[in-house]
């Protein structure tokens, strides 16, 4: 605090020797302190010049207004995403946000949380299939712990392999299949030589009791060490007013994988909005972005967030100020960006220039297990070969650190 007092006696003495430029909308000063360092400090890579107005920052000198949240793109004019590798320039969050959703998970809140229950893949032929138990999905000491076992460990080895009919159409309301496309609701082991999912796993959602639309989310997880192992923290929209899959909209806060010994393995995380006219022209490589982190995402629980109003979207990791996906939401509207060829209707002609991202979407918390798709680019290519590499996958799966935990997820509003 002393210090901080002693910045201040000498600020307007020495605003003149030195131009500092505002850094992403934030107001910045000249400090000749900072050649000893301290918080804010070289803003914008501006030698001497520190941050002010807000967080921990001194308040701004009286000749310099304080800052106001900035929604438009910052280090680039362009409306593609920034990638991140550490701290960005910081900023405040919304002014006037206010707590609208959290879960702190002190008990298993199913009338919040769906359970999906399906064989189906999620479109990417993984090799899991999802249902409701508390192996899979549970609390322990105040975190949600999701993970994945054998399916053999349930049906028998055997079973797994040739003769056995999967049935989760369910019995009541409560228990039903969630999702039939791929064969998800109903399959026969052994058919056309494939091993029924070998993998049990859990997908929890919100798309029953919770959506919105701009705001603030941060969950705080720790990512699981394992080959194969693919976590990812999500929304989808509450209702597909401009289609289906990805006319509507995707925003993926967090993907990642567990692997320690593949390019992007469990150091790294992605971002990305999926958006197209139809899912073969999903033009998600425009609107994606990675993370590298110093250490394994194992090691410790981490805060995913995502910041989301109408004019700009952008995920974060740990801090706002550390922004990894970052798009401006108002550059071109999305059917102009994508250059989708005029053989393709405009899904969302006649609506607001964000579009499709202007509608409530809904939480989504899963722990996927390999695939198809292409995601793992060394991994398995079918579910056969993944079941009979075992003897690689399985041992990784033996470590402390091996599920997927969440501690807290908190949605902000930003409007009443």
């Amino acid at each position: 605090m002393l210090r901080l007092c002693l910045i201040l006696s000498l600020t307007l003495a020495y605003a003149s020797a030195q131009q500092c430029n505002p850094v992403g909308g934030l107001q910045v000063f000249y400090d000749p302190t900072c050649a000893q360092g301290g918080p804010g400090c070289n803003a914008g890579g501006q030698n001497n010049c520190r941050f002010c107005g807000f967080d921990i920052f001194p308040a701004c000198p009286s000749a310099t207004p304080a800052p106001t949240q900035s929604t438009g793109s910052t280090a680039s004019t362009t409306r593609g995403p920034t990638t991140t590798r550490g701290p960005t320039s910081p900023r405040p969050t919304k002014a006037g946000e206010k707590l609208i959703f959290e879960d702190n998970f002190d008990r298993f809140d199913l009338k919040t949380w769906k359970h999906d229950i399906t064989m189906s893949g999620g479109g990417n032929w993984e090799f899991q299939y999802y249902h409701n138990n508390r192996t899979n999905s549970y609390i322990k000491d105040g975190v949600l712990h999701m993970k994945a076992t054998l399916t053999s460990d349930r049906i028998g080895e055997d079973n797994v392999k040739s003769g056995y009919r999967m049935d989760l159409w369910g019995g009541s309301p409560v228990d039903a299949c969630t999702g039939n496309n791929f064969w998800g609701c109903e399959r026969v082991s052994g058919v056309e030589g494939n091993v029924l999912n070998p993998i049990q796993s859990a997908k929890i959602t919100t798309v029953e009791s919770f959506s919105f639309k701009y705001g603030r989310v941060e969950v705080r997880a720790k990512l699981p060490l394992g080959d194969w192992l693919w976590p990812a923290i999500w929304l989808l929209p509450a209702k597909n007013e401009f289609g289906m899959w990805p006319a509507s909209g995707e925003i993926d806060i967090m993907e990642s994988r567990g692997n320690v010994n593949i390019p992007e393995g469990v150091d790294h995380f992605g971002s990305t909005l999926h958006w197209g006219t139809d899912w073969s022209q999903n033009r998600y490589d425009l609107t994606t972005a990675v993370y590298k982190h110093s250490s394994k995402l194992s090691d410790d629980f981490h805060t995913y967030g995502l910041y989301w109003d109408e004019e700009r979207l952008y995920t974060y990791f740990d801090d706002p100020s550390n922004i990894v996906l970052d798009v401006d939401l108002t550059a071109n509207d999305f059917f102009t960006w994508g250059k989708f060829a005029d053989s393709y209707e405009n899904p969302w002609r006649d609506d607001e220039i964000n579009a499709p991202f202007n509608r409530e979407f809904y939480l989504i918390i899963n722990l996927a297990v390999g695939g198809t798709n292409g995601y793992f680019p060394t991994g398995p290519k079918s579910v056969n070969e993944f079941y009979n590499r075992k003897g690689e996958w399985w041992p990784t799966w033996q470590n402390p650190d091996f599920t997927f935990q969440i501690d807290s997820v908190r949605v902000w509003s930003f409007y009443d």
